[in-house]
Formats: C-alpha cells, structure tokens, sequence
C-alpha cells in the first residue's frame, strides 16, 4: 500500500484510499454478479431438465426402462413410437356385434391396445414397435376368444386365416370373426336307436 509513502501528500493519501476502496467495492460486485450468473445458469439447467421431463411424461410413451415387464400393462399416451389402426368387426349367428368404446382405457391409464369408440377400430400404440396380438384386445377387453358352444371363423383383409387369437394386428387390417352356434349332437341317431 503506497499510503505509508512519506512523499504522498494527505490529498493523494486520500485519493489513494478512495481508489482502493472502490476496486475493492468493484470486485465485491464482480463476485456478486458471478455468483449470480451461476444461480441463473443453474436455475435455467433444472427448470429445462424440468421441462423435457414433463413433456416427455405427456406427449411421448414412457421410456423402456418404466415399462412394465407385460407390455399390455404399460401406460401409454398418444404421441411417440408405434401407432397402427386395424379394424375389428365381430358377428354372433349373422348378428353384428358392437365392440365398445374405451376398452382400455380408464381414468388413470390408456393401455396399448384401445377402443375410442365403437367403431371396431382397435388402436396399437407403443413407444417401440412391439407384435400385439388379438389375443391382447381380448385380454384387455377381459372377453374370451373362443366363446363356448360356438365355432369361429376368420378372415382378414376378405382372406380366410387361422391365426385366431395368434393373429398379429397390422395397421389398415380389416379382420373379420363369425362365430356360429355348434349344434347340439343329436345322440339318439348315433347310438343306432
């Protein structure tokens, strides 16, 4: 400090002082501002981490590793992945048959495979491609495939398959079951009376 300098006047003592002071005042403030600049820094990061989290969580499916082990048990949203459409039409004895809307869907979870409405359109959605099978939509309906004392056939796209609940749903599919009453055996006739 040149303030102990004898060749200083008193003047230039105080101008000297005055100086030290307000580097010392202007380095305070630097600090300040620095340290400030690192809350900002770190208040955008969280709130961005913040952000991408939330927008993953609404508008994509959930990341592999918070899917659960059976996928039909997953939660799904309607953005990101795997999104088909096939089209269902069930007929009982030649009787149309309404396939309900929101199958799988609830409050609190939309599962992969879902009606909307009662269209017979099924809708697939998975963040990843995944083989879902009509055996999944009538899981997630809680309905059996095969419907006891009837036989059931099916086409898809008008061709007849035997994939039944096996089948696995495509996009644009238009698959078709019929099941038909079995008729009692009339057991009278085969015991040669």
């Amino acid at each position: 400090m040149q303030e102990d300098n004898p060749q200083l006047t008193k003047k230039q003592r105080r101008q000297l002082r005055r100086e030290e002071k307000n580097y010392k005042i202007e380095q305070s403030k630097k600090t300040k501002a620095r340290k400030g600049m690192w809350v900002w820094v770190v208040a955008i990061i969280v709130t961005a981490v913040i952000g991408f989290g939330i927008y993953k969580y609404l508008f994509t499916g959930p990341v592999d590793g918070n899917l659960a082990a059976d996928p039909l048990k997953s939660c799904v949203n309607h953005a990101g992945g795997m999104h088909i459409h096939p089209d269902l039409s069930i007929s009982i004895d030649g009787a149309a048959q309404e396939i309900p809307a929101n199958i799988g869907v609830s409050v609190a979870c939309m599962r992969p495979v879902h009606t909307h409405d009662s269209t017979g359109i099924i809708h697939v959605e998975f963040p990843r491609k995944h083989d879902f099978t009509l055996r999944d939509f009538f899981t997630v309906w809680d309905e059996p495939f095969n419907k006891e004392g009837y036989s059931v056939t099916m086409t898809v796209n008008d061709e007849a398959s035997s994939e039944y609940e096996n089948l696995i749903l495509r996009d644009g599919d238009r698959i078709k079951l019929d099941y038909q009453k079995n008729e009692p055996r009339n057991t009278e006739n085969e015991s040669g009376n």
